[in-house]
């Protein structure tokens, strides 16, 4: 069963506490963040149209849309592309080869900038 984890942030003294909560998803397919943040414009959209908000807030969240759509598919294409690097990788090395885990932490500093 595919199953999404929330994380709850609590503070607690000058330390955070992490609690991790599995919830089942509705679908058989796990959103990434962007496709979360494009369900969540697309609300905020359908509310300024139900609201009667000017073309203004109904243009600029159709933009915002529009763009979100752009970087899902650029994030679409980078998964793709660090799985064939991945792959490549593998089937060259001869010696010990790197987790998947690691490969990504040296192909992306694993979120290091």
């Amino acid at each position: 069963m595919v199953q999404t984890i929330k994380s709850k942030i609590q503070k607690m003294s000058n330390k955070f506490s992490i609690e991790i909560i599995e919830a089942p998803m509705t679908n058989t397919k796990q959103q990434t963040t962007v496709q979360e943040h494009i369900t969540w414009l697309k609300e905020q959209l359908q509310e300024c149209i139900d609201g009667s908000y000017s073309d203004g807030w109904i243009s600029a969240y159709k933009l915002a849309i529009r763009h979100a759509e752009i970087m899902l598919e650029e994030e679409r294409l980078r998964a793709i592309n660090l799985y064939y690097q991945y792959e490549k990788y593998a089937m060259i090395t001869e010696s010990v080869i790197m987790t998947f885990g690691q490969f990504y932490k040296q192909t992306y500093g694993g979120g290091e900038q």
